[in-house]
């Protein structure tokens, strides 16, 4: 079994903790070996050394290398025995990544020289390519290098329905759609020695198509318990904010904050879809989309200052909260007089409401959708009044 690579697809400590599990589900699962795409080295090469120590499988990357040790960082190639036949498996990686590799000094190599090499140097039947690249690279690496019998394209999402052919190589796609299908070839020889490779067939890997692992199973609970703890625990924890911006007094508190002194408004503001602005996104599956995020945070634009820096790191700062509108807070809790607010006028949502991302917006309208202020009821008149 093969995977394709780019399993890990954002930083923080529970997608840190995420990977680590993926790699044990791997293990428990028998992969054979995982082609490593740049999303792997989000947390850096040494952290997937460590998690190579306790995978049962191999990593692969021909055209990772340690300049220093002017040798391949993890393994460059595998050869798999099947049936009496010799299957060559390699993964390269496009030097146009390599941004996500310069924090370790690692280089990406030329992977039509390492893919040459490796054609000619090990005897094989079968020679399999894991390519991380866009699909231009892809051919071209097809160009140049012969006897590439399966290409597996890393970097294209998707179902592959049909076996695609260029030149002599059959190409499929990753076929992962986070974890959802596993993709299947059937691989034979017919008697004259002519490589047959079947159409893709995929598997749903869901509960109700699939028989769940209970080993499985019992670790991805845990992690969404540990997940719960730890972003509660964030929630209550906002990061610091630097000496500078406290002494200014510009700096966000959160809602939370707020609560505690305007619980009426709080209550209110509950009530509106302000309070549930991330919801959109997170449905639109937009939550990390940084053209939408600003309009459906609070002080996303001021990270050092208390501001939202993503889902992960700052929940607590999701949602358009008073601050989107009225400012950051600072020091008002300890000195309200002190504090400046500014004043919301239509400015202030059309700051968001734009005629592009919600043409029907009405000011007068729809303000009052939005609109938390508590007012005092009128106190009943007495009998004697106006005597």
């Amino acid at each position: 079994m093969l995977n394709a690579g780019d399993n890990f697809l954002a930083r923080g400590k529970t997608e840190k903790k995420k990977a680590e599990l993926i790699m044990t589900a791997y293990s428990l699962m028998r992969v054979d070996l995982i082609g490593l795409g740049e999303k792997e080295y989000v947390f850096g090469a040494p952290f997937l050394r460590h998690l190579s120590k306790n995978y049962s499988g191999n990593f692969l990357a021909a055209n990772l290398v340690d300049p220093g040790q002017e040798q391949s960082y993890f393994l460059p190639y595998l050869l798999l025995r099947r049936n009496g036949k010799r299957i060559l498996v390699t993964s390269v990686l496009d030097p146009l990544y390599h941004n996500y590799l310069d924090r370790d000094k690692l280089t990406i190599t030329d992977p039509v020289a390492s893919l040459k090499q490796l054609e000619k140097k090990i005897s094989h039947d079968l020679f399999i390519v894991i390519g991380h690249g866009e699909r231009k690279s892809i051919l071209a690496w097809i160009d140049q290098v012969s006897g590439i019998d399966l290409m597996i394209h890393g970097h294209q999402p998707g179902i592959s329905r049909q076996l695609e052919k260029y030149k002599d190589t059959a190409i499929v796609n990753n076929n992962i759609r986070g974890g959802q299908y596993l993709a299947c070839l059937d691989i034979s020889w017919s008697p004259t020695g002519h490589l047959i490779i079947s159409q893709p067939k995929t598997i749903r890997a869901g509960v109700r198509q699939t028989r769940e692992d209970p080993q499985i199973a019992n670790l991805v609970n845990n992690y969404e318990k540990w997940r719960r703890d730890f972003l509660q625990q964030q929630a209550c924890s906002p990061p610091p904010v630097p000496k500078a911006v406290q002494r200014s007094g510009s700096f966000y508190l959160g809602i939370q904050s707020c609560k505690r002194c305007h619980r009426q408004q709080f209550q209110s503001w509950r009530q509106t879809p302000h309070s549930r602005a991330i919801i959109t996104l997170l449905r639109r599956q937009k939550e990390s989309d940084p053209a939408c995020l600003p309009c459906h945070v609070t002080g996303m634009n001021h990270k050092d200052a208390g501001g939202f820096r993503s889902i992960i790191e700052t929940p607590r700062m999701t949602n358009v909260q008073c601050e989107a509108c009225h400012g950051p807070a600072g020091r008002h809790p300890q000195s309200p007089k002190a504090a400046a607010f500014k004043p919301v006028t239509r400015q202030t949502c059309k700051h968001c409401h734009t005629p592009d991302t919600d043409p029907a917006f009405n000011f007068e309208q729809d303000r009052l959708k939005v609109d938390h202020h508590v007012r005092q009821q009128p106190k009943a008149k007495s009998k004697s009044a106006g005597k």
